[in-house]
């Protein structure tokens, strides 16, 4: 019976350091800006244009505008780097997130597999409101709580 108790107190302990470990990721809080380049880990990832553009002619966007982001990034890494589309949240400056759009006309598909000592280029389009800032948040690996934000301020 004292194993068991002896158990039941070290369940805890591992909790309170994976709070400190959170606590430690929270700290720095930074906020990127397009063009900044971002190193995470032994790869690095610019957000190089942001702009607002009209809607393709057969594929409205729900709210009225497409932002087409531009993202370029190097693997420096020993190992591959996965990147998708999935990997990116686009905010409002009201916290509600806004959708990928889709369309016909721009069949590009965005990330997949970066080999090591290879680069990348590629857009991901959101369907947004016309507004003069947004915030993109970068969430590297789904294994983990850390997170990339960036101010997206779109040319238009």
């Amino acid at each position: 019976a004292m194993f068991l108790l002896a158990g039941c107190v070290e369940q805890p302990v591992e909790k309170v350091g994976a709070d400190k470990q959170q606590h430690k990721q929270e700290a720095p809080k930074q906020v990127f800006q397009v063009g900044d380049i971002v190193k995470v880990g032994e790869t690095e990832m610019t957000i190089s244009s942001a702009k607002l553009q009209e809607p393709e002619q057969y594929v409205p966007a729900n709210k009225g505008k497409v932002l087409v982001l531009i993202i370029s990034g190097k693997n420096k890494g020993p190992r591959s780097w996965y990147l998708s589309d999935s990997d990116f949240n686009l905010y409002d400056a009201s916290g509600n997130k806004l959708e990928l759009y889709f369309s016909g006309q721009d069949t590009s598909i965005f990330g997949g597999e970066i080999n090591q000592g290879k680069q990348f280029e590629g857009k991901i389009r959101f369907d947004v409101p016309e507004a003069d800032r947004y915030e993109l948040v970068y969430k590297p690996n789904f294994l983990t709580d850390q997170e990339i934000k960036f101010n997206i301020v779109p040319n238009k």
